[in-house]
């Protein structure tokens, strides 16, 4: 999105860890008459203009989420933008927009207040708190993932052997059972792997969402 940044992200940093994952979810109005993924995917394929989805901002993960399934599904559902997650949230919740995609910290309350419905969560499994939700991808969009995650960098060829003590340390302070259930009833979900995963997770998301923004022709200010 950035055309010009004082730094390369995969050369000027050494991954240590990944964190934390944050799944996005699927939503429509309570009233709604769609149950399921592939009946959105239907309804957009038979009139390309009937549907929209609501979204917290362009370029953000959770518009990202709505192109992806665009591009996955053969859907055409147009973005519409609006301020934040909560604003985005409250318009599906009052039907003034027939799709949302939210993240799911944002959104789990008025699920489960049943003020919304959550169709499908973004993420590879299923999400603890949203149990009986599907995914995206076993609702028939194969291979469908997104998750926005946090994880923790270093220097440039930072020591390895302190690369690898530090992401010891996390691993043991993240899978602590009360850090783990405080996330996990937010809706988020542990997930520190080794420093080759994270770097090799950061690579794949680059190859992975370039095409998505090019085509989109998203552009950050610098």
């Amino acid at each position: 999105m950035y055309e010009k940044l004082p730094y390369r992200t995969v050369e000027d940093f050494t991954p240590v860890a990944k964190v934390v994952d944050v799944p996005n979810v699927l939503l429509v109005p309570k009233n709604s008459p769609y149950q399921n993924v592939m009946e959105v995917v239907a309804a957009s394929k038979a009139d390309p203009s009937l549907l929209s989805y609501g979204t917290s901002g362009k370029g953000t993960s959770v518009h990202l989420s709505g192109e992806l399934f665009n591009s996955m599904s053969g859907a055409n559902i147009e973005a519409i933008y609006f301020k934040g997650d909560a604003e985005s949230l409250t318009n599906v919740m009052g039907g003034h927009v027939p799709l949302s995609f939210n993240t799911v910290p944002g959104a789990k309350e008025q699920i489960d207040a049943g003020n919304v419905r959550a169709i499908a969560v973004t993420s590879r499994t299923r999400v603890p708190v949203l149990s009986s939700v599907p995914t995206i991808a076993e609702s028939g969009v194969s291979n469908y993932e997104v998750s926005t995650w946090f994880g923790i960098l270093g220097p440039k060829d930072m020591d390895r052997a302190l690369v690898k003590r530090i992401n010891a340390d996390i691993r043991i302070a993240m899978n602590a059972p009360e850090i783990v259930k405080k996330l996990r009833d937010r809706g988020m979900i542990v997930s520190v792997g080794t420093p080759s995963d994270f770097d090799q997770l950061i690579r794949a998301e680059i190859s992975k969402w370039r095409p998505v923004v090019t085509q989109l022709g998203l552009r950050g200010k610098n």
